[in-house]
């Protein structure tokens, strides 16, 4: 009975257990199925047309899923707990033996196709709360989308248009200007947020569209932000760059003015210019590099000024701005007129400092290469010719007074000294005749010399440009006047020992054919002697002949130098100088003389002597 009493008391807890988790689980899953038309129609059902709806109704639905899902899970527990039951094998024993002849498979069968029916009721709802879910949530977006645009475009109405419609100005001084430049960027820093707002919600367009169900709605909504967002970024853009070229062009035209006044008011007519020639050029690459920043600064500003203007509606700005432009273009112009007057003084100013050089290098190549040029009796620059050492002196000791040069070497040496170098003084004079021209015919004169000194050691700082000119012009002029008496006086001494020589050539033929002659000079007694005396005489003929032209050269250029000494000495009494006689006149007059003489007296000898045999031979 023992064993009896304990089978049955263990198939008794079995059926116990078996009963009370099938009663749960058939409870549960009656409930659950019980439920499932309504959980299914209440998600169906759940809607909304408003954002909070939509959220209310995503809260609503999340409740009836977590609900359904509650209720699954509670099931499906009792189900696995009642088939794990039914399913575990009984253990082996006397006291089981009621347990294990009790057959569960069609209980089990029974769970089993119940757990089934319960899961596709799980997996219907599933899918009805998911498409709800997304329908909500789609509709949901489209709404906040739809809202979100609608903010931005209010925005944009109500705010960031008309702030771009009201402010249209520029200003009129370079304050006002930066104050407008100023808000602008504030009020860009506010729309900086609507901007990228608007910007994600165009970007997030094309998704929402694969999203929605009218998706035609959400493309059109974010086509309309775009092109507002697009006119509105453009019109910032606009008016960030009419400020900003409006703050530019007061900022410049201030600069432009400051400067212009400035070179106006720093004009000085009379200024000291630098005294060397590289100072100079270097003041003038400053004048002309300051001067084409000064224009280049003066478009820039012009420029912009009528870039600004014609981005302006407003009449009184333009206006405005028309009279800033006229004053800037007025004052350019007076700036200018100013300007290119001091850059012809500048100009002038380098040849002036070019031509000192070169009355300097003209002075020292005639002191270099003309000895003793300070010993000239003609020579008037004292101050500006100077002593030789005694060795130079000594040997051209001649050059005062030439007629006792030692040879015609030496004054043809000095000749050609003076030959050398007078072309380029006289180029250099030639230069300053030109740059006087220059200071005369534009009317500009100006200090010469540096700032509180003189001129490189020449002149006075006080003496004008013009004065400077025809002071070394003098100066110059005087030593090459020097040098062309002492040319003149040397020419005519070589012309004079040319003279000589030829004049002693002439003689000597002359004297050779008076020595014939009177060698000659017999009376013949006979036919004979008279015929070879006539024949000698003949051959005496050619030899006077070729004397002829020579003699007669002589003599006229000897008449030609003593009419030239003439004249030259009728031109020094009427200049009252002191020392009107030629050195050489009484020579020229005493070669003319004695060939001329000479010569006659040949020729009249010749004659007679002819006629003499003549008459002899026919008589």
């Amino acid at each position: 009975m023992e064993h009896e009493w304990k089978s049955f008391t263990a198939a008794l807890e079995d059926r116990s257990r078996v009963l009370q988790l099938s009663a749960s689980f058939h409870a549960r899953a009656e409930s659950f199925l019980a439920n499932c038309p309504h959980w299914e129609s209440a998600m169906r059902q759940v809607n909304g047309t408003s954002v909070h709806e939509l959220n209310q109704a995503l809260i609503t639905l999340q409740e009836y899923w977590q609900e359904a899902q509650s209720a699954h899970e509670e099931v499906c527990a009792d189900g696995r707990a009642l088939a794990n039951h039914l399913s575990s094998p009984v253990p082996t024993g006397s006291h089981t033996s009621l347990t294990a002849a009790v057959d569960y498979s069609q209980g089990r069968k029974h769970c089993t196709d119940l757990v089934h029916e319960i899961w596709a009721w799980f997996k219907q709802l599933e899918r009805v709360f998911g498409e709800r879910r997304r329908r909500l949530t789609s509709r949901l977006a489209l709404l906040m989308f739809k809202e979100d645009v609608g903010q931005v475009l209010a925005w944009l109405t109500e705010h960031g248009e008309p702030f771009l419609q009201r402010q249209t100005s520029v200003g009129k001084s370079i304050q006002r200007a930066e104050q407008l430049y100023s808000a602008h960027m504030q009020f860009e820093q506010v729309a900086a947020n609507t901007l990228t707002n608007a910007e994600k919600l165009i970007s997030a367009a094309d998704e929402l569209a694969a999203q929605a169900d009218d998706p035609e709605e959400i493309l059109q909504d974010a086509s309309e932000l775009q092109h507002r967002i697009s006119a509105f970024t453009r019109a910032v853009e606009v008016r960030r760059e009419t400020l900003d070229l409006g703050c530019g062009f007061y900022s410049h035209t201030k600069e432009a003015l400051a400067w212009l006044h400035n070179a106006r008011e720093t004009h000085n007519p009379g200024e000291h210019l630098p005294a060397s020639i590289e100072g100079m050029e270097d003041e003038l690459t400053s004048f002309h590099r300051n001067r084409a920043t000064m224009e280049k600064d003066v478009d820039r500003a012009l420029a912009e000024g009528e870039a600004l203007i014609a981005r302006l509606k407003d009449s009184e700005e333009i206006a405005h701005l028309r009279t800033v432009l006229n004053q800037v273009s007025n004052e350019r112009t007076t700036v200018s007129t100013l300007l290119t007057e001091r850059q012809v003084r500048l100009d002038l100013c380098l040849q002036l400092r070019l031509f000192e050089a070169d009355v300097h290098s003209a002075l020292d190549c005639l002191r270099h290469n003309i000895p003793s040029l300070s010993n000239l009796n003609q020579s008037t620059d004292v101050n500006s010719i100077h002593q030789n050492n005694n060795s130079t002196t000594n040997r051209y000791f001649w050059l005062a007074d030439p007629r006792q040069a030692p040879d015609m070497a030496a004054i043809e040496e000095v000749l050609s000294s003076c030959l050398s170098v007078l072309p380029t003084a006289e180029e250099v004079l030639n230069k300053g005749s030109e740059l006087a021209r220059a200071f005369e015919s534009v009317g500009v004169n100006f200090p010469a010399g540096g700032p509180g000194s003189s001129d490189s050691g020449m002149g006075d700082s006080a003496e004008t440009a013009l004065e400077r000119v025809h002071r070394l012009m003098t100066e110059l002029a005087d030593v090459v006047t020097s040098v062309d008496v002492l040319n003149e006086r040397l020419n005519g001494e070589l012309d004079w020992r040319r003279l000589q020589l030829q004049s002693r050539q002439v003689l000597h033929w002359i004297g050779q054919c008076e020595s014939i002659l009177h060698q000659t000079a017999v009376i013949p007694s006979s036919l004979t002697e008279a015929e070879t005396l006539y024949a000698d005489h003949e051959k005496f003929q050619p030899v006077l002949n070729d004397a002829h032209p020579q003699a007669v050269q002589c003599a006229a250029r000897a008449s030609y130098f003593l009419q030239q000494t003439t004249l030259n000495n009728t031109s020094a009494v009427n200049a009252n100088s002191s020392n009107n006689e030629h050195p050489r006149r009484k020579d020229y007059q005493s070669v003319a003389e004695t060939v001329a003489n000479r010569w006659q007296k040949l020729v009249y000898a010749a004659e007679e002597r002819h006629k003499l045999l003549i008459s002899a031979t026919n008589w």
